[in-house]
């Protein structure tokens, strides 16, 4: 997973991560996010609770966290934190 950090000087910082597996269909980006959802039924691992997890730590600190994603071409998740 390749990431990048930055501040844009207002107040926030931006960290973004690549996925390069398989991407999320845009109908279900939304669905990613909670809990015991498994994109993949077939998939041999995963609960469905990691990105749940992570939008509910993020959101506790004041953040938010989204993805931009296309079937085939992998995901780059975007977290934005305050930085005070």
């Amino acid at each position: 997973v390749d990431h990048e950090c930055e501040s844009d000087g207002s107040g926030r910082i931006s960290i973004s991560g690549a996925d390069p597996g398989v991407g999320i269909e845009e109908d279900q980006q939304r669905l990613a996010f909670q809990e015991f959802v498994r994109l993949d039924p077939t998939a041999e691992s995963g609960a469905g609770v990691g990105l749940a997890i992570s939008s509910r730590i993020v959101e506790a600190l004041g953040g938010s966290i989204t993805v931009n994603s296309k079937k085939g071409e992998g995901s780059v998740f975007v977290l934005l934190l305050p930085t005070e």
